[in-house]
């Protein structure tokens, strides 16, 4: 996964969200993933939210998700991080 900060619009209002952005195979449908956001790598209460995801044509499908809310200024030293969950049935 790549981690980056994004300018988007939610429900009409712009802000700047942290995503996770990552490629995924269409093959492997039984696995199941879930994306997950955390400011103390101890809990992780933030589902990730689906922004888009593209089928690109060669089995594979590029997948962006967004933290639910936006990201805290920067002036407040808060840290946001970001994990890719894949579990097996």
């Amino acid at each position: 996964p790549i981690a980056a900060w994004q300018n988007l619009i939610v429900e009409g209002i712009s802000g700047t969200y942290a995503t996770l952005t990552f490629i995924r195979s269409n093959a492997h449908e039984d696995f199941s993933q879930r994306v997950e956001f955390s400011s103390d790598l101890q809990t992780w209460p933030f589902a990730g939210i689906q922004v888009s995801a593209t089928d690109l044509g060669d089995g594979t499908r590029h997948e962006v998700w967004r933290m639910p809310t936006p990201a805290p200024p920067a002036a407040s030293g808060s840290r946001i991080y970001g994990r890719l969950r894949i579990t097996r049935p």
